[in-house]
Formats: structure tokens, C-alpha cells, sequence
């Protein structure tokens, strides 16, 4: 079960990964450098206003992610229904490292 989780996770990994290089490498390699073309640049920091959008956002995602209010909308959540302990990992391998890091 975990090692099933976890090759779902690389096998996510690489193909979330590939496509945006080959974006590039196709559409936009001689425009800009790879990270501008995204969008990927370094925030000026203007002090206390970068933490608490930070916090703000944290609290949000956290009120979201609740199991009172995903117990409907999780796909994955009947796959380890009623397997107890033995659940937590993949659970937190699929949900957190799978969907939420890649993206």
C-alpha cells in the first residue's frame, strides 16, 4: 500500500515536471530564461506584509483541508476506509505529497 502510494507520487512527480519543460523547450526557450517565463521570480519582501499573507493563507488552506469538510470531495478517501492506523501514510503520501506538492 505504501509503495503503491509512493510510485503514484513519482509517476506524478515526473509527469507534472516534464511538461512544463518541454512547454518551454518547445514555445518558449528563446524568450526568456525558464523560471521568468513562468512567472517564477524572487518577491520583494516589504516586512511584516509577506508573514501574515502567509498565515492567512495557512489558516485558510488549513479550514479547508478539515475532514468535516472533504469527507465528501476526496476521491482517494474511500480507499482506506476502515483500515485504521494503517492508512495514515499513504493517506498523507497521497494527499499532501501527491496532489498538493506537485501542483
Amino acid at each position: 500500500m505504501i509503495a503503491q502510494a509512493f510510485q503514484s507520487t513519482v509517476l506524478a512527480g515526473i509527469v507534472f515536471g516534464l511538461v512544463p519543460i518541454i512547454w518551454w523547450a518547445i514555445k518558449g526557450r528563446k524568450k526568456d530564461k525558464f523560471m521568468k517565463y513562468f512567472g517564477l521570480i524572487r518577491p520583494k519582501s516589504d516586512g511584516w506584509g509577506a508573514v501574515i499573507a502567509i498565515a492567512g493563507y495557512c489558516m485558510i488552506w488549513a479550514a479547508a483541508h478539515l475532514p468535516v469538510f472533504t469527507q465528501y470531495t476526496q476521491p482517494s478517501s474511500g480507499i482506506y476506509l476502515g483500515l485504521g492506523a494503517r492508512a495514515i501514510i499513504p493517506a498523507f503520501i497521497i494527499s499532501f505529497l501527491q496532489t498538493g506538492f506537485w501542483e
